[in-house]
């Protein structure tokens, strides 16, 4: 009889887990860091600088990066768990 693919070692599960953490615990940053340019952004709109649109440049392109990391991460999940299920935390996180 052919071993059971499902069949996995605690040690598989435990680095499904820290593969799981890693994925969670590098988005966190990230979803700080861009909330905290959206507020700037709307901030330096409200107020008349000189160097308005610069400032406005260098958040976009802050939150452009914040958004190609977060892609990134999202691949490396889709590659480390391509089956969904084979993410314990995918449903908790609420991943797509």
């Amino acid at each position: 009889m052919p071993p059971d693919p499902d069949a996995r070692s605690p040690a598989e599960h435990r680095v499904d887990d820290l593969l799981a953490d890693l994925r969670h615990n590098l988005r966190t940053p990230l979803t700080v860091i861009s909330g905290q340019a959206q507020l700037a952004r709307r901030r330096v709109r409200r107020i008349e600088c000189p160097e308005g649109v610069y400032l406005l440049a260098r958040l976009a392109a802050i939150e452009s990066a914040v958004l190609a990391m977060g892609e990134q991460i999202e691949r490396l999940g889709h590659d480390l768990f391509p089956d969904a299920a084979a993410d314990p935390r995918r449903d908790e996180e609420g991943a797509s």
